[in-house]
């Protein structure tokens, strides 16, 4: 597989060979056509292109690509802080969403501020139950949204490349 970071453009060519090609830069400008409709097009200075390979077997799902993938284009960030105590306890995860084949996009606060966001998208091919545990104490409430954060209903079924929202109330002290 080629993972790129930027423009996520490419194609496996339906040549003997299956040769990968890959967009670098799209300069169009105006359109394509005639030389004068090319104007404003040239995208002159350097660039920077980066680019993996991930050689595997089987197919991408199997082979976990996307999670490659994702690990190539959002590298971890770590932070160094002094030592201090805390109520967070080593290898604690704050949010999980799971199974593997569903694979979270977004995180956030509702617009109301009262609860957290999370949409996924379903990479499997037959329909699963989404599991998001919130590492926070309290009992949590889940519901589906729509895309404008209104509740729909209480399923946890994600059908086979679903995008899925879901609210989690926060518990009331």
């Amino acid at each position: 597989a080629v993972i790129n970071r930027g423009l996520p453009e490419c194609e496996v060519l339906d040549d003997a060979a299956r040769t990968i090609a890959v967009t670098l830069l799209r300069c169009t400008g105006q359109g394509v056509g005639l030389p004068e409709d090319q104007r404003d097009s040239q995208m002159i200075g350097p660039h920077v292109f980066e680019l993996a390979l991930f050689p595997h077997g089987g197919d991408w799902r199997g082979a976990g690509v996307w999670r490659e993938a994702h690990a190539f284009n959002v590298p971890m960030r770590a932070v160094q802080t002094d030592m201090h105590d805390g109520p967070v306890a080593d290898g604690h995860a704050f949010l999980s969403v799971g199974p593997a084949s569903l694979v979270p996009s977004a995180v956030k606060r509702s617009d109301d501020g009262n609860s957290i966001v999370v949409r996924a998208y379903s990479l499997a091919d037959v329909p699963v139950t989404a599991e998001i545990d919130v590492g926070w104490p309290g009992v949590w409430r889940r519901h589906r949204l729509r895309l404008d954060e209104s509740a729909t209903d209480e399923s946890s079924l994600v059908l086979p490349f679903e995008i899925a929202t879901f609210g989690l109330e926060r518990p009331m002290p």
